[in-house]
């Protein structure tokens, strides 16, 4: 009787984890159709329109506006609606764990979210169309650190928060770049899915949550269970503001956990845009380390973050996207130490976790100052897309990639 059990407890289970494949490949043709409605309107007005639109519905309310597109009103009745399950306590917590970690979380993300990302070559085709994430890799790289920065601050993810505001921009930006890819007659959405659609922002937002709780503790940082809940409450809010649809949202590590198993099942195998997508970054990662450091030998700080994304991804994942094996992929275990002391200070000082939260909050500005050198990521809508160059094997018309 237990083996028949068993047998059919394996049997269900396997059942269950083919259904939730079928079901997750049904969001490749899923994309975000109340931004794709403003959008579309938007396009139907005098340049520029459509952004004081939605400037001044962000900054003073929906209702500031006199006689907007039901589009627009239909989507801040999504974004204004604050889900039952938002905890503005716990969105707080999970964002001050984030801001303390200083240029820890920065790295992380660096490190490990973004080169994970870079394992399914189908999660980034929309950009690689665009150039942005390679012929402009260190601004898109301080644009992903501002884009943070604005939701961890304290009150960022508030209603009237650049945090908020920024989220809301760039789900626009989203739907205007699905816009131009399905209408530049180069897209291939029979094969490659809608652009930029629903599973793979939700990838990107699994992968903001628990592969940086994952690097920060490998590094030594000391994360309680309720700041780990925090962080994966955090980012589960900035999804639905960026328009994720909210049964697909993660809400506990497991669950998170189990769409990451699924990503890598559903993923394809790397390719050489892979491979250029994470030699970009790790060459802006080098740029912007420089730039806000001040260290001369820039290619020994791309070696090191090489080392620690070898490290956090391991030797099969970072052989697939052709990181270089060097001795820096142990550097990790001598830092580990050290940053657990200085965990174990803050943890037993009076007022220590504030200070830490006061000095990550400064490395988080000073850094953005420099690497931004004085200028604005303002999060625009796109008017256009450069499509002069294509990607090496994900841009070919009509073959799958």
């Amino acid at each position: 009787m237990n083996s028949k059990f068993e047998k059919t407890t394996f049997d269900s289970q396997i059942e269950n984890e083919e259904t939730r494949i079928k079901k997750i490949r049904a969001h490749f043709l899923s994309s975000d159709s109340l931004a794709d409605n403003v959008i579309y309107d938007f396009a139907n007005m005098h340049p520029g329109k459509g952004s004081a639109l939605l400037n001044q519905a962000l900054e003073k309310g929906i209702d500031s506006l006199n006689n907007p597109p039901q589009s627009l009103k239909d989507f801040f009745a999504q974004v204004d609606d604050i889900p039952i399950w938002v905890d503005r306590r716990e969105l707080e917590l999970g964002a001050s764990t984030f801001v303390r970690a200083g240029g820890l979380g920065a790295a992380a993300l660096l490190c490990h979210s973004l080169p994970t990302g870079y394992l399914d070559p189908e999660g980034s085709r929309p950009l690689l169309f665009s150039g942005r994430l390679v012929e402009r890799a260190p601004r898109r790289l301080m644009e992903t650190a501002r884009f943070v920065y604005e939701c961890i601050k304290p009150g960022g993810m508030e209603r009237f928060g650049n945090g908020f505001k920024i989220s809301v921009k760039v789900r626009i930006m989203h739907a205007q770049v699905r816009r131009l890819l399905l209408v530049s007659g180069r897209w291939n959405t029979k094969d490659w899915g809608i652009p930029i659609n629903q599973w793979h922002l939700l990838g990107t937002n699994v992968l903001f949550s628990m592969t940086v709780v994952d690097a920060l503790r490998n590094w030594g940082m000391i994360i309680s269970r309720e700041e780990e809940d925090s962080i994966y409450a955090f980012w589960r809010y900035n999804g639905y503001l960026i328009g994720i649809n909210s049964d697909l949202l993660c809400a506990t590590r497991a669950e998170c956990r189990r769409m990451i198993v699924i990503m890598e099942k559903v993923r394809l195998p790397t390719n050489q845009d892979s491979w250029i997508l994470t030699d970009a970054l790790l060459k802006a990662g080098g740029v912007m380390v420089k730039r806000i450091i001040g260290l001369p030998f820039q290619n020994i700080t791309i070696s090191i973050l090489a080392g620690l994304t070898r490290n956090l991804l391991g030797q099969k994942r970072a052989n697939e996207l052709g990181l270089p094996s060097n001795l820096w992929r142990f550097f990790p275990y001598l830092l580990r130490p050290l940053i657990f002391c200085f965990e174990i200070l803050r943890m037993i000082l009076p007022g220590g976790s504030q200070i830490a939260k006061h000095i990550g909050n400064r490395l988080w500005e000073r850094a953005l100052e420099i690497g931004l050198e004085g200028r604005n990521a303002r999060f625009a809508i796109p008017q256009s897309l450069n499509m002069k160059k294509s990607p090496v094997n994900l841009v070919k018309e009509g073959t799958n990639a």
